[in-house]
């Protein structure tokens, strides 16, 4: 086989690894948590979708609303991911070209290699959220600004534009991406003694009009923001941004991360993360474009540090739309190895990494299964004046995926307020049998005084857990447990229960 047709093979196995891991498995996995929330937004459609988001939402509803559009065109599951999976397979490609644009067609392809196969960008490619169509917006603008650069047109400023509003109508966060590219074009700008140019103002200040009718909202949300807001832990942050790192080149997922909080392991993690960090400095330091990898990884991620939340600080997922860059910086450093043997090591080690943690994402024990069989499982024995708790409360759209909420399990209750236990107390009736199901993960917060609440009150009489292989990393042996309490039946009176498990 000469040159060539190798390389026409190594791209058709590329290509189908590519296309099968994205798309198997995208109806069969169980609908959960967040994912839940986007599919009760889907539900609603419309006018009511927008209006709901606008209550409760910290995000703006584009992705739900095409979460919404696929829904009418693919069953279930697939048409919530739709939206997410056409930005997993189109992303690989910008990448490519923006890569290319920048540095070169050798640097285009490790980048396109290493996106390809990423895993991280596989499991957001499945996922019903909108991190994955964010991420595609955010290359895409970098690409129309890297091209108008060059040379400009009235039709790449009005792409320009729209990507802007798409930015800002699927992603809050994006807004910190769009100030640190506009910086980045107005530094080159003057460097080169120029002005911004008619065309960036129209786009920005056109883009800035059309979303003024969210700004109240955002606005709204960002004062609730005070509620979680914390002084900045230096040393939470390092461990946080040593995460993204490795999330980001290995696809390790918030599960695994929490297993190396414990010494040796997160020397471990931070030592992985320097190097593979380090790998991506060092192409950064011999590229065309440096402005632009700087601006975009150090200037977005200076920007987060001063956000008031917390939580939010390096978090992954929530930069996720600077995943692309990320790689084009680490092809960049792959590129600049001279020595053939360290090159294929480096990229020998990073597709392993990458082949485990894909197979892992796919495996049963990660796609949380249980909330279906738990559905099926409360629907067939539940009553219709059955009281059903949620904890967290947005785990109960997830059984509307699979439970017709009309006729079974009718008297729900999410606690929303601050005081749980005085929802419930008001809520149950007596005599009344109720059920708690409960999310317990390192990503879901629960309340645990809300059974310590019921079981003062009532008899738990079974307890169905669902475990996961997932989950003992980091002390946890179960994802999920439901428990259906009652009244202590009396002897002459005994009341039909589920098996206690």
């Amino acid at each position: 086989m000469n040159r060539r047709g190798f390389h026409l093979v190594l791209g058709a196995l590329l290509l189908a690894w590519f296309f099968f891991t994205r798309v198997h498995g995208l109806a069969g996995k169980s609908i959960w948590v967040d994912e839940a929330i986007t599919w009760h937004y889907a539900q609603l459609g419309g006018w009511d979708l927008v209006k709901e988001v606008q209550r409760f939402d910290s995000h703006p509803p584009l992705f739900y609303l095409l979460s919404w559009c696929c829904s009418f065109l693919f069953p279930d599951e697939a048409g919530l991911r739709c939206p997410s999976l056409l930005a997993g397979l189109l992303l690989p490609w910008v990448v490519w070209k923006l890569a290319r644009e920048t540095e070169g067609q050798n640097c285009a392809r490790w980048s396109l290699l290493l996106c390809a196969t990423s895993p991280y960008l596989t499991y957001f490619s499945q996922e019903a959220r909108n991190y994955c169509l964010a991420a595609l917006w955010a290359a895409l603008a970098a690409w129309i600004l890297v091209q108008l650069r060059k040379s400009e047109s009235t039709i790449k400023w009005c792409v320009y534009g729209l990507l802007l509003l798409c930015c800002m109508y699927t992603y809050l966060y994006l807004a910190l991406f769009l100030s640190v590219l506009s910086l980045w074009w107005i530094w080159n700008r003057f460097q080169e003694r120029k002005g911004p140019g008619w065309g960036w103002c129209l786009c920005h200040g056109g883009a800035a009009f059309l979303f003024l009718p969210w700004l109240p909202t955002v606005l709204q949300r960002a004062g609730l923001q005070n509620e979680v807001a914390g002084q900045m832990n230096i040393g939470l942050t390092g461990w946080d941004l040593a995460k993204t790192i490795n999330h980001f080149s290995l696809g390790y997922h918030d599960y695994l991360s929490e297993a190396f909080l414990s010494l040796p392991g997160q020397q471990t993690a931070v030592l992985l993360a320097v190097l593979l960090g380090g790998l991506a400095v060092w192409g950064i330091s011999r590229s065309k474009e440096r402005s632009l990898w700087l601006f975009l990884l150090l200037g977005v991620g200076g920007l987060f540090c001063l956000l008031p939340v917390r939580l939010h600080y390096f978090d992954a997922k929530h930069l996720f739309f600077l995943l692309p860059f990320f790689l084009i910086a680490q092809a960049k450093g792959v590129e600049r190895m001279k020595r053939f043997a360290l090159k294929g090591t480096c990229l020998g080690c990073l597709l392993l990494f990458n082949l485990a943690s894909t197979l892992w994402y796919h495996s049963a024990s990660f796609q949380k299964a249980g909330w279906k069989d738990l559905a099926l499982l409360a629907a067939r024995e539940g009553r219709a004046d059955d009281l059903v708790v949620f904890d967290p409360f947005y785990i109960g759209y997830a059984l509307d995926f699979y439970v017709d909420k009309e006729t079974v399990l009718c008297n729900r209750i999410g606690p929303r307020t601050e005081t749980p236990c005085r929802e419930i107390i008001s809520t149950m009736v007596k005599g009344q049998r109720v059920w708690l199901f409960t999310s317990r993960s390192p990503v879901t917060g629960i309340h645990p005084e809300i059974r310590t609440c019921i079981e003062e009150r009532r008899t738990p009489v079974a307890d169905v857990g669902i475990p996961s292989e997932t989950f003992p990393f980091v002390g946890f042996s179960e994802a999920l447990r439901m428990t259906l309490f009652s009244m202590r039946p009396s002897k002459d009176d005994q009341e039909e229960v589920l098996p206690a498990s």
